[in-house]
């Protein structure tokens, strides 16, 4: 089970790939359009930056969401099937 929570990037944290839905879909295994929360059947309309919760690790990712769940401020559980896409872009997109 993944826990995330949001973050607000820098409004001048931009994406290569054009939004950061777009981005999550380029370099993840997973091929959907759904929402990642859990039990969500909701189609994803972002590229939500996420940590994750209870960690050390203090990267930031990428992950698809709807509406609802990107605008909220509590702790999300993600469905198992979802990869987190790291938001740092010379890990990505401007490696290439």
């Amino acid at each position: 089970m993944t826990i995330i929570k949001n973050v607000n990037p820098s409004p001048h944290y931009n994406c290569n790939c054009g939004t950061w839905l777009k981005h999550w879909q380029k370099f993840s295994p997973v091929k959907t359009t759904g929402c990642a929360a859990a039990n969500c059947q909701t189609p994803a309309t972002l590229g939500a930056h996420v940590q994750l919760s209870n960690s050390y690790d203090e990267a930031m990712y990428v992950i698809p969401l709807c509406e609802e769940h990107g605008s909220v401020t509590v702790k999300l559980e993600i469905a198992g099937s979802y990869k987190l896409v790291p938001a740092d872009r010379a890990l990505t997109c401007e490696r290439w």
